[in-house]
């Protein structure tokens, strides 16, 4: 609208609803189990993987479990969520991109170790998938020179989520929170290695 653009169609790139789609979420964490919430009243049909699975939460979101390889044939959209680890790093590559159905979305929010960005870059180019959202990129801020920019299929965004006067406030809280907890002998609830004390 600020370029004085008031078409309210793009001429062969309609946009597409989630009703009636399929959305695979590979890790089912803090994150994507919010995601799975919002995505609660869009009548989709949610599908996830995660090494710990938790039954319990899965059926409270109405998600059912599902292996990478049945996410890759069936998502109409791919939510990754799950941390870098030399497992996952560069897990989502030409090969797993190929795996996906060629309608397919792939969206990144989280780590970028997980793409090979010039794969992507070629599955998009070559339309091996339909598009992708990201806001991580391999080089922050992402250089002029990136072919991302130039791309029609691919929605870029600064990772910005958290910047709200409410997000800082409440990461402020709970790290405050974490070391009294800590400090005082007691259970951190967002401590990623509960078993420190072994090593210790």
């Amino acid at each position: 609208m600020r370029k004085g653009d008031w078409s309210r169609f793009l001429e062969g790139k309609n946009g597409h609803q989630i009703e009636g789609k399929t959305i695979g979420l590979i890790g089912f964490g803090d994150i994507a189990q919010a995601l799975a919430k919002m995505l609660s009243g869009f009548d989709c049909k949610i599908i996830a993987y995660d090494l710990k699975w938790k039954e319990e939460v899965a059926n409270r979101l109405g998600v059912s479990y599902a292996t990478i390889e049945k996410i890759q044939r069936e998502a109409d959209i791919i939510s990754l969520h799950v941390p870098s680890t030399l497992a996952t790093a560069g897990m989502v590559n030409l090969e797993f991109l190929k795996a996906m159905k060629p309608t397919a979305i792939l969206i990144n929010t989280g780590i970028r170790a997980l793409v090979v960005e010039d794969d992507l870059v070629y599955a998009l180019e070559n339309k091996i998938i339909a598009a992708a959202g990201l806001d991580v990129f391999v080089k922050e801020p992402l250089p002029a020179e990136s072919p991302l920019i130039k791309l029609d299929n691919v929605m870029l965004l600064p990772h910005s989520g958290a910047g709200s006067e409410e997000c800082v406030m409440k990461a402020g809280i709970m790290a405050a929170q974490n070391a009294i907890d800590f400090l005082s002998g007691k259970p951190v609830a967002t401590i990623l290695n509960p078993d420190y004390k072994k090593y210790i």
